[in-house]
């Protein structure tokens, strides 16, 4: 068999070559490059490394940039300056067979190699638009992943085969928006098995390519059915996802709020996955970890950083053609040179193409490596799940993204400053190709994140990289604690051995039913529903209008676009006198059934949860503030529904929180949600915190209602509204530009509230409860007084709090710790403190305490407290407790 680096690493089954590389290419004869029926106005064959290509290669390259010319590049600004997706580009290489470019020919495909898929995305990037080229990439890497899990899958097979004639376009799904560009952690994801044995999953999405417009998306989340057994199998939990296949109606997004600077055409943005899935819907498990610490799922994650330099250097090689054509046809008229006569300018175009040849050089070559390596893409080893060949590329990948995105991005500065102010002008497209180059620098993971993964491999080993954080960083630990005072090793000592002993079984704090639902992980028991048949003051009885199960269809009375994403809809319920069920905090659940039917997709309806604003005894109605993005079945509902005529499914209450009276003195929500539950009660002396967070002042939402009910002189409610930009911000006293961090929080939660009885809620997007919680820790608020909104606050709180931290309960009056325990003692009540001085403390009152501690350190009370009470630091003097 002949080498197959002499063959382009691509066997005769395969498109790709036939005679050796570079045989046919003579230095001494090199041809002119045509453009159309002229001469191409950019870089000529003379600096391009041609000899590194087959004849079949080459021709493949041609044939390409031909199609590029005529259908993708004349709409390439159109697609950028109006924010349209290119899918008309899309459809053009489809009708050529591009969208099964690596598909099997079984299957109807073209078989190709890695390098022609390279060749193919750099040849776009250059001759037609990077934005088509992002988009073909993450399909390309969608279709990997599927050719690699279509083994008895006939879902997928079909899917294959389809790909050209319907032109159906995929993407890859697996940002987290708590980890940023991390992608191969996943905390805002969530997967279980459902009583038929299908797959239920929820996964938050920072940014996906083709956000709701690709036609499929292939999701990384945690693996269903993998069960921790041991401490060791817990900490390995985050390696063990898998990756799913979903469709577009499976999919809700919204890209078109993102119109700053960056790659307008690939319509990137945050999406939310919510689906039941059956088992052929589950591609890969990824069980085992790679030595680098990458899960065994990310194989193809060096590909795709191949396939993104390729984009880098065909948007390079764009930029110096484009900035060519405006240097050699540009004359001064005071010295009679044209521009590209200066010195200055010549030395920007040398200094640019031989980085840009020194990085194609050696992408094609680690290209044709990897081409070897996988046999040229042969799918049916991958039937061995242990196949990973692609893994031992990691570093590579990262080495060329480093080396060829700095390139592409100083190529496109120099090719501005070359082109002066014309440089700016839509016409020439060099300021167009800055911004996408700049856009693709940070696709996951950035340029920085990778340079520190090599240095760190390379000066620690490869074994060093803990991408999912399972390894205590020993002496960073023990420096930090020589910062702390004895007093202080005694508090956190305390809170760390009540930690191991829940962790290992030892302890009966919490709740065992904790865990279990799948929407309402806090959840201590079943959804309390108020089914109670009410009489008003006139004796009119009112009874509830939903049921925890089954359904109710209500007619949309009253509907108001607030601003171009959401939506104020009231819905009549059944009988004027009903009440919805529902306590304060609670959310109901809305169901629309898809319109049309669709080939591909198991779940025929769409699901959402909303906290009604309207109160609970608003007798008659039910009034919800609605998301509503551009794609998903929902969204699409509610848009067009028509008052008085459309209707929607109800069913309720779902889980969420629940209040009850005189439980809580203080009730803290935290919010970034639009959703806010009125629950007036003269007779409850509950005081209520809201922090209302927004970007700017015209995105509050009930803005009037809150200011109106804030001002009342009876104290009970205090709102915030916070704001990141004060450009918009107004004279209302109650706006604070700021954030929401350690010292803003401590400005909130006074020490009268925190000897107290109080609960704090959080509901908003995942950065902001992510944030909140790490300052909330920082002011050594107890994990079982926080409860975070969601079917992945849990894993937001445990990411912050530890593994095994106490939950709080869904219920007001619920606590984990329960109010009488042993001791040594005589019996006191205890609660936490933030004491001024920054210690964790403990108040003490006339009930008992936790069993196995002692009270030490008597200090006396702050301020706040005079002649209320002492303060105790808690020590452990033993780890059982019963």
């Amino acid at each position: 068999m002949p080498d197959r680096r002499q063959t382009g690493g691509v066997l005769p089954r395969s498109l790709g070559a036939s005679r050796p590389v570079g045989a046919s290419w003579r230095l001494d004869k090199i041809p002119v490059k045509a453009w159309g029926s002229s001469k191409f106005f950019g870089l000529d064959y003379e600096f391009e490394p041609m000899w590194l290509l087959t004849e079949e290669e080459r021709n493949f390259v041609v044939k390409l940039a031909e199609l590029c010319r005529k259908h993708i590049r004349p709409h390439a600004a159109k697609v950028d300056n109006d924010y349209i997706y290119p899918r008309d580009g899309l459809r053009i290489l489809a009708n050529h067979n591009y969208m099964s470019l690596l598909v099997p020919r079984e299957y109807g495909g073209r078989g190709a190699s890695n390098f022609l898929a390279m060749l193919a995305l750099e040849t776009i990037a250059r001759y037609g638009d990077p934005a088509v080229a992002v988009i073909f990439a993450m399909h390309l890497i969608s279709t990997c992943i599927l050719c690699s899990a279509h083994f008895e899958n006939n879902a997928v097979q079909d899917l294959l085969r389809r790909l050209d004639a319907e032109c159906l376009i995929g993407a890859v799904a697996v940002s987290d928006p708590t980890t940023g560009g991390h992608f191969w952690y996943y905390l805002s994801a969530k997967t279980a098995r459902t009583k038929d044995n299908r797959i239920r999953l929820h996964k938050f999405i920072s940014w996906v390519t083709s956000a709701g417009y690709a036609d499929f998306y292939i999701v990384g989340a945690p693996d269903p059915d993998f069960v921790p057994f041991t401490d060791a199998e817990e900490l390995e939990e985050r390696t063990k996802t898998a990756m799913f296949l979903l469709f577009r109606s499976e999919l809700r997004a919204s890209s078109e709020g993102y119109r700053a600077m960056g790659m307008h055409g690939n319509h990137a943005g945050p999406a939310f996955c919510e689906a039941i899935l059956g088992e052929e819907r589950l591609l890969t498990r990824h069980r085992h970890r790679m030595a680098d610490g990458l899960p065994a799922g990310d194989d193809f994650a060096p590909v795709f950083h191949f396939f993104q330099s390729s984009i880098h250097v065909g948007i390079a090689s764009a930029a110096i053609d484009a900035a060519k054509s405006h240097v050699v046809n540009r004359i001064h008229a005071d010295t009679g040179k044209r521009i590209a006569e200066y010195p200055i300018i010549q030395d920007y175009f040398g200094d640019a193409i031989s980085n840009l040849n020194s990085c194609r050089c050696l992408l094609y070559d680690v290209i044709r490596k990897l081409d070897a390596e996988t046999d040229s893409n042969n799918w049916t080893k991958h039937k061995d799940p242990m196949y990973r060949p692609r893994k031992h590329f990691v570093s590579w990948a990262y080495q060329i993204k480093i080396v060829v995105a700095q390139m592409s991005d100083d190529v496109c500065s120099n090719m501005m400053r070359a082109c002066g102010g014309s440089g700016y002008t839509a016409g020439l497209g060099v300021e167009r190709l800055l911004r996408d180059t700049k856009a693709l620098w940070l696709m996951s993971p950035s340029v920085e994140v990778a340079r520190k993964l090599v240095g760190q491999m390379a000066l620690s080993g490869i074994n060093s990289v803990d991408l999912h954080e399972n390894h205590c960083d020993y002496a960073s630990l023990y420096k930090e604690m020589n910062k702390l005072t004895g007093d202080e090793k005694r508090a956190i000592a305390s809170r760390m051995l009540m930690d191991a002993d829940i962790q290992q079984g030892k302890s009966k704090l919490g709740f065992e039913s904790q865990g279990h639902d799948f929407d309402n992980p806090f959840g201590t028991g079943p959804t309390t529903y108020n089914d109670i048949e009410q009489t008003d003051k006139n004796g009119v009885r009112h009874g509830p209008a939903f049921h925890p199960v089954k359904w109710v269809r209500l007619k949309l009375a009253e509907k108001k676009l607030l601003d171009a994403y959401t939506l104020r809809m009231v819905f009549a319920l059944p009988n004027k006198t009903d009440h919805t069920g529902c306590l304060p905090g609670q959310y109901i659940q809305t169901r629309v059934w898809k319109r049309e039917a669709t080939r591909d997709g198991d779940s025929r309806d769409s699901r959402r949860f909303y906290s009604p604003i309207s109160r609970p005894d608003d007798y008659g109605r039910i009034e919800v503030l609605v998301r509503v993005e551009r794609n998903g079945i929902m969204a699409r509902h509610m848009r067009v529904m028509e008052v008085g005529d459309d209707t929607l499914e109800f069913r309720g209450p779902s889980g969420g929180f629940e209040y009850y009276p005189d439980t809580l003195d203080y009730l803290v929500a935290i919010t970034g949600g639009c959703g806010v539950t009125p629950a007036d009660n003269p007779a409850d002396n509950c005081k209520f915190i809201l922090v209302y967070a927004n970007n700017t002042a015209s995105e509050i939402l009930l803005k009037k209602e809150l200011n109106e009910r804030a001002s009342r002189k009876d104290g009970k409610v205090s709102v915030t509204f916070v704001l990141a930009d004060s450009s918009e911000a107004d004279e209302n006293p109650l706006t604070r530009e700021t954030f929401i961090d350690e010292a803003f929080l401590r400005s909130i939660l006074s020490a009268e509230m925190l000897q107290k009885r109080f609960r704090v809620l959080l509901c908003g997007g995942a950065g902001l409860i992510v944030s909140v919680l790490y300052a909330l820790r920082s002011l050594l608020i107890p994990s079982e007084t926080i409860f975070v909104f969601g079917s992945t606050g849990t894993s937001y709180l445990k990411a912050v709090y530890g593994r095994h931290a106490l939950l709080a309960s869904h219920r007001s009056d619920q606590s984990p710790i329960p109010k009488t325990m042993e001791t040594a003692g005589e019996g006191c009540s205890v609660r936490q403190l933030m004491g001024p001085d920054g210690r964790q403390q403990l108040i003490v009152g006339n009930q008992k305490v936790c069993p196995g501690l002692r009270l030490e350190g008597w200090r006396e009370p702050p301020v706040a407290m005079k002649g209320k009470t002492g303060a105790f630091y808690i020590v452990p003097t033993k780890s059982k407790y019963e």
